[in-house]
């Protein structure tokens, strides 16, 4: 696991990065709708481990104004609740038209965030050692790692306010978080004195529960958590973790390797996987555990990396040209872009409710940018303040949320690794 984590600080490679096609419309009325409906009417507890309802929360409680809504297509001809009620996410937009247009009024491609920096008490200060956020939920709170000076690794979650708190899972020597829900519930992965990797959850009152097999990779709102594990043979496969916790295995027909990288709130799981003859195909798994492969015409490997409430799937996808990224829309269509100056490669991570895509570029010199890419397609690079521009530092933008807050890291001038918060104008 440590040497998964450094090579993202060192070398960026990110060649795990699996891409999910971006719903482009908020205001596109013609996309076709997925074939499921949103979990509105769960019951259950709150604790983003026992399967409670987000449609509960406050946050779900639209309070614009609701004349000044975009209404995705999968909501229309639905009724529009009295203003400051949310009776379902189909009435959920965080942005409004007016907010679209004053934007579009800008300069392009010009970064109008603002951005907060931080690091983690204790982390360490010596090259490739820092703090690395890995994901923002929809409430502002980050989750991440950071390296101590003896490079062990811990996890941490900062609050809106600043608050940071440290955490390790109990014997274990290496600490590894990897998303975190709406209501706190925190998934990842860990090592114990063997050196054997497990799963955790960690609850928002900071409980432990572990697991095997697993190496999670994401935990939707409702508690549910996916990732990939290898068996006794070394060979990986796909797992999704009920909030109960049942574990299901899963792989796409002809794998011989199975990557999970994304989930979202129906339960829909992204990622990639390999088959015989060495080919990478991207892939979704629907929440009854149906699953379409896709491929990007005219690549020669493709893999999903981030899913969004509509299904729409963000991703990388290589040619003889390098690596580039990808948005496939729920009814598969998919289309393809790079970030401008990514001479080496764009990278896709993650992709919100409005198809907001966030990710990182390597331009001529190695140097690593973030980037946003716009619902509507527009792209800005985004460099966190005090990030160097040598080979192989610069800005990582690992996640987006909801609101478009984005989370990541950055390397400074002597390689030591800091955390970002970056705030939408």
């Amino acid at each position: 696991m440590k040497s998964r984590m450094l090579t993202c600080v060192t070398t960026f490679t990110l060649l795990s990065a699996l891409a999910i096609p971006i719903w482009l419309a908020a205001q596109d009325h013609h996309q076709t709708p997925p074939t499921y409906s949103v979990p509105c009417t769960s019951t259950g507890g709150t604790d983003g481990g026992s399967g409670g309802s987000i449609c509960n929360l406050p946050l779900y409680r639209q309070q614009a104004d609701p004349g000044s809504r975009t209404v995705p297509p999968q909501c229309l001809g639905q009724p529009i609740p009295p203003h400051g009620v949310m009776a379902s996410v189909c009435q959920l937009v965080p942005r409004s038209t007016k907010t679209r247009q004053a934007s579009n009024d800008l300069p392009p491609n010009r970064d109008r965030g603002t951005y907060s920096t931080f690091d983690v008490p204790g982390a360490g200060q010596g090259p490739y050692e820092g703090t690395f956020p890995y994901a923002v939920n929809d409430l502002g709170v980050v989750v991440g790692g950071y390296f101590d000076a003896s490079f062990n690794l811990h996890g941490f979650l900062r609050t809106p306010d600043g608050t940071i708190t440290s955490f390790d899972v109990p014997n274990s020597i290496d600490t590894n978080p990897a998303s975190i829900n709406v209501w706190g519930a925190i998934a990842g992965e860990y090592l114990d004195a063997s050196f054997n990797s497990h799963g955790f959850l960690r609850t928002p009152n900071g409980a432990f529960t572990t697991f095997d097999p697993g190496s999670p990779t994401g935990i939707n709102d409702l508690g549910v958590i996916e990732g990939d594990y290898a068996d006794s043979s070394f060979v990986f496969h796909g797992f999704v973790r009920s909030a109960s916790g049942n574990i299901t295995s899963f792989d796409p027909s002809g794998s011989v390797a199975t990557f999970a990288s994304g989930i979202n709130l129906a339960g829909m799981v992204t990622g990639g996987y390999r088959d015989s003859n060495g080919g990478f195909h991207g892939y979704v798994r629907s929440a009854d555990g149906g699953i379409t492969s896709f491929d990007v015409p005219g690549g020669s490997s493709t893999g999903g990396a981030g899913i969004n409430l509509w299904g729409a799937i963000t991703g990388t996808y290589g040619d003889a040209n390098g690596t580039h990224g990808f948005l496939r829309e729920p009814n598969g269509a998919i289309t393809t872009f790079d970030a401008p100056g990514a001479a080496n490669g764009t990278n896709p991570y993650s992709i919100n409710f409005s198809g907001d895509i966030t990710g990182v570029y390597v331009d001529a010199n190695y140097a690593y940018h973030g980037f946003l890419r716009d619902h509507d397609g527009t792209i800005t690079t985004l460099d966190a303040p005090g990030s160097g521009q040598g080979n192989y530092q610069g800005t990582i933008a690992n996640s987006i949320n909801l609101w478009g807050v984005i989370t990541g890291s950055y390397n400074d001038a002597n390689n030591v690794g800091h955390g970002f918060l970056r705030i939408p104008h």
